[in-house]
């Protein structure tokens, strides 16, 4: 008997079904595991019922965000992306309502780099908030030319950042639409800005080169304008590529338009680590240097500029290169006066004591450097200057930093997961141990270098003051692994907790659970700051922050008034929701009826438009809670009546 194609499927398609109605729920889990939980939610659990019972409880939830070791770098969507179930739960307004202001921005973001339009259509339509020029950004950094597009169509704004993180992707089809658009606006001030570093951040051409995406570059510098522009952009590249070693690149841009390295491309080798071009740009600038300098005045002096640029690539090998490079290079580099004894003080006379300052200023720096270096041979460096120059100079300089109004050691030492152990071998070698140590400590969260500096540097517990847990503790907090352990500490050490260390947690958008912790840490009645109106501050704090209802609710148990206008400018319909709730409440118990539900002057309407919540404003004018001058200064800047709005409240 013969069999067709189509019966041959069909039987396979049936043993396949009744092979998985077969599985165990062990070997279902088994096969689930090595699947992408966005993968399990929206392919495997929708199978049949006994499959989704079986998954139901460790395959829950999709994965939207891409997980990022670089703060800095753009939102990133997780791949495999859940199209049709973000779309099938975020195209609608409803589970938008819970969200903040900072929460929608960050979900428009996700959809921007998703690669899937119709959920960015979705997330456009019902975000409720103006977008920032971080959602093009996250939509170049993916190559999403169609993402681009509707971003710019829909009145998106220029940014040199898409630029270059179109640039590291190699993401040509973008930066050939971006350019375009700049061509349109005709503002050549913006395309060089855009192709330069001259702006905070990397230029387009200098990311491009960094990450080698050659066709990228050459796009780019095609773009740029001639002139002493043109060679502008030519350097920045070429300290692009020097950072991200990319030789092939470096070498390109010396044949194609004839760059010549010079030490600042050292400088940003070393900064990178980039030990091998390092050596090689080394060997020929430095030789170029010195017949430079032996054809110099008879005197012999070295210029102020090339003693500079080798103190650049020192600081930077000393940063960020093994310390075998900078023992290697040291003596070539260590530009110094020649009237001055590096291990004598300054003399008598003002040359001698002016050429001291100078080369302690380097000696500073360079010890500076090792304090925050990410390298964890900085000890070994540290070792190595103590050597050449002495212990007594040494001590010496981080005595004079301590002196300082900045105390650049210990600052860069806290920055390093390791700043107990920095601060002991620099206590060692003569730091002294201020106050400004235990502030630096605490402002990133050093909780080891906290207690060493109570308990084992002799400071008493009274150190601990005001000032110090407001303006560095509480105002870094977010940066805490654990805030818990924050709160916890400052208690054991009997710090007494006040409405302002509320207000400040708030206005630093600490997490819900911590801030609801230093709330119930005041006590009532404690200080002369427990009032209402001290409350009420910090209600506006937290609600300005985009903080949740339960937070609100907590504030308000303290005897906080509501106010409605701050919830408006970063918190979400549902919170907006809760607010009038209470000020009703509150005026129906016979506390000024119907003033407290007073719509929003023009002020208070133009804050929440310059934050950009888009949805409270509409949420206001449904309620209207708008006055007749809001109402007409918005009407020219935002759509406050939307189409399915349009019949529950009158269209402008």
């Amino acid at each position: 008997m013969t069999h067709s194609p189509q019966n041959n499927d069909h039987a396979l398609e049936v043993l396949g079904e009744d092979l998985w109605a077969r599985l165990t729920p062990g070997l279902i889990h088994e096969i689930a595991s090595y699947l992408h939980p966005n993968d399990v939610c929206s392919s495997l659990k929708p199978l049949n019922r006994e499959t989704a019972i079986c998954l139901r409880d460790s395959f829950c939830t999709f994965v939207l965000s891409s997980k990022q070791e670089d703060p800095d770098a753009p939102c990133r969507a997780e791949q495999p992306w859940p199209g049709r179930a973000f779309v099938a739960h975020w195209g609608g307004p409803g589970p938008w309502r819970s969200l903040s202001l900072r929460q929608r921005r960050r979900l428009l973001c996700l959809a921007a780099s998703s690669g899937h339009l119709p959920s960015l259509d979705a997330a456009l339509a019902q975000c409720g908030c103006t977008w920032q020029e971080e959602i093009l950004i996250a939509a170049a950094a993916v190559g999403s030319v169609a993402a681009c597009e509707r971003l710019l169509g829909a009145g998106g704004a220029m940014d040199k950042r898409a630029l270059a993180a179109a640039a590291v992707g190699g993401h040509v089809p973008v930066l050939r639409l971006l350019l375009d658009k700049i061509r349109d606006l005709g503002d050549a001030n913006a395309e060089n800005e855009m192709l330069m570093g001259i702006m905070p951040g990397r230029g387009a051409c200098s990311a491009a080169a960094w990450a080698g995406q050659l066709p990228a570059l050459q796009l780019l510098m095609d773009s740029a304008a001639i002139g002493a522009v043109r060679t502008t952009v030519i350097g920045e590249a070429a300290a692009g590529a020097c950072e991200g070693g990319q030789q092939d690149i470096l070498v390109w841009l010396q044949q194609a338009h004839g760059y010549s390295l010079s030490l600042g491309d050292a400088v940003a080798a070393a900064r990178e680590g980039q030990v091998a071009l390092l050596e090689q740009i080394l060997q020929q600038v430095l030789q170029q240097a010195d017949r430079l300098e032996a054809e110099a005045a008879p005197d012999g002096n070295d210029s102020e500029q090339k003693r500079v640029s080798r103190r650049d690539v020192l600081r930077a090998i000393t940063a960020s290169c093994p310390v075998e490079v900078l023992q290697r290079h040291y003596d070539r580099l260590w530009s110094l006066p020649a009237s001055e004894n590096p291990n004598e003080g300054p003399g008598e006379d003002a040359a001698a004591a002016e050429a001291a300052a100078f080369s302690g200023n380097i000696r500073l720096q360079l010890l500076a450097v090792i304090a925050g270096s990410g390298m964890a041979c900085w000890g070994r460096k540290l070792d190595f200057f103590l050597s050449a120059w002495g212990p007594d100079v040494v001590a010496r300089e981080l005595q004079r930093d301590a002196e300082g109004s900045f105390a650049y050691i210990p600052r860069l030492a806290a920055s390093r997961p390791d700043c107990k152990q920095r601060l002991r071998r620099l206590h060692a070698a003569g730091m002294p141990l201020g106050l400004q140590v235990m502030q630096y400590a605490s402002e990133h969260g050093h909780f080891d270098a906290f207690t060493y500096f109570l308990d084992e540097a002799g400071a008493h517990a009274s150190a601990i003051d005001v000032a110090i847990v407001r303006d560095f503790a509480f105002a870094r907090g977010r940066a805490y692994a654990n805030l818990q352990q924050l709160l916890g500490l400052l208690t054991e050490r009997g710090y007494t907790f006040k409405v302002a260390d509320v207000k400040m947690a708030a206005s630093w958008g600490w997490p819900e659970q911590p801030l609801l912790a230093v709330i119930q840490m005041v006590v009532h009645g404690d200080t002369e700051e427990d009032t209402v109106s001290h409350w009420s501050e910090a209600f506006v704090c937290a609600a300005h922050a985009g903080a949740g209802i339960r937070v609100l609710q907590a504030l308000r148990a303290r005897g906080a008034a509501v106010d409605l206008a701050a919830v408006a400018a970063g918190g979400s319909e549902e919170a907006l929701d809760w607010a009038a709730a209470e000020l009703e409440a509150e005026g129906q118990g016979g506390s000024c009826d119907g003033v407290l539900l007073t719509p929003l002057g023009k002020a208070d309407a133009k804050i929440v438009y310059k934050r950009g919540n888009l949805a409270a404003l509409r949420w206001l004018h449904r309620r209207g809670l708008l006055d007749g001058r809001s109402v007409s200064w918005l009407a020219g800047r935002v759509e406050l009546a939307r189409a399915g709005e349009a019949r529950n409240s009158s269209a402008l």
